[in-house]
C-alpha cells in the first residue's frame, strides 16, 4: 500500500513539473541525473571503474544511476580487493581486476594511506588541507601490479568500437597517468568522468587546468563538475569532473 502511495504522488508530481526525491538521493542527485542522461544518450553498455576502493561507484552507479549492465572495476590493494570479491557473487555482470592502471606496466610502490580512499602513488601534501592531516598519511607500502589500460581491454576483448563504453577514474592525483596508458582507447570512450583537484593534496599532482586542457586536446568536452569535498573555509577541494567525447556528441 505505501508503495502504491508513492507511486501515485510521485507521478501527481510530475505532472504538476515537480519531482518528489528522497533525502538519501539528494547530495548527489544532479550528478546522478546527469550521468543517467549520458548514459542513455550514448547507449553505454560497459562502465569501467578504475579505482573501486571498496565498491562505492559500483554503488552510486547501480543504485542511483540505475545502470544495469556491465561494471568491470579495478582495484590495486590487497585487502580492498578481497572485500569486493565477497560483494561479486551478488551480481553476474560485475567483475574485478586487482591491478592498477598507469602510462607504464611493471610494479609500482602504493601508498596505502590511513584511511584508505586517500591511497595514492605520489606522496600526501596536507599544507593547504590540515583537516585530511589525520587520514591523508601513509599507513604502509604495498607493492603492486600496474597495466596499461589498452593491453587491458585486449586481455578482456573489450571492443570499444561495438561496446559503448565509460570510464570513472578515481587514482588519488594519478588519473591522467591512467588515460596515458590508453591512447588507443581515449578516443573510443564515450564518456568519461575523473577526479579534478583545486587544492593539491598530493605532490606533483595535476591541477584542474592540467585536466581540463588534457581532455580538450582529447577532444572530451566538460559536461558537469560536483564538489567532492571541501576545507574548514568552505573552499572546494575536489571535484568529479564529467567530460563528453565531442565525437559522440
Amino acid at each position: 500500500m505505501n508503495k502504491l502511495i508513492a507511486q501515485f504522488v510521485q507521478k501527481s508530481a510530475r505532472q504538476a513539473g515537480y519531482e518528489i526525491i528522497p533525502r538519501w538521493r539528494l547530495d548527489d542527485f544532479q550528478q546522478a541525473l546527469l550521468l543517467s542522461k549520458i548514459f542513455l544518450d550514448a547507449n553505454i553498455m560497459c562502465v569501467l571503474d578504475v579505482g573501486a576502493n571498496i565498491g562505492q561507484f559500483y554503488s552510486f552507479i547501480r543504485n542511483k544511476v540505475e545502470y544495469a549492465g556491465r561494471i568491470v572495476s579495478f582495484e590495486p590493494i590487497s585487502d580492498l580487493c578481497a572485500e569486493l570479491n565477497r560483494k561479486l557473487s551478488t551480481d553476474k555482470d560485475w567483475s574485478l581486476l586487482n591491478t592498477a592502471l598507469g602510462r607504464d606496466e611493471g610494479a609500482m610502490e602504493l601508498n596505502v594511506m590511513k584511511s584508505s580512499v586517500f591511497s595514492s602513488f605520489l606522496q600526501p601534501s596536507v599544507q593547504q588541507t590540515r583537516q585530511h592531516a589525520e587520514y591523508n598519511r601513509v599507513d604502509r607500502v604495498e607493492s603492486v601490479s600496474v597495466k596499461r589500460l589498452d593491453s587491458v581491454l585486449t586481455d578482456l576483448k573489450i571492443d570499444l568500437n561495438t561496446t559503448n563504453t565509460f570510464i570513472k577514474i578515481d587514482t588519488q592525483g594519478y588519473d591522467l597517468e591512467v588515460l596515458a596508458g590508453a591512447p588507443h582507447a581515449l578516443p573510443l570512450f564515450k564518456a568519461l568522468q575523473t577526479e579534478v583537484s583545486l587544492i593539491p593534496i598530493y605532490d606533483g599532482m595535476p591541477t584542474l587546468v592540467d585536466t581540463i586542457e588534457f581532455m580538450r586536446n582529447a577532444d572530451f568536452s566538460l559536461a558537469g563538475m560536483f564538489p567532492v569535498s571541501s576545507d574548514d573555509g568552505h573552499r572546494v577541494i575536489e571535484f568529479d569532473a564529467i567530460f563528453v567525447n565531442n565525437r559522440f556528441f
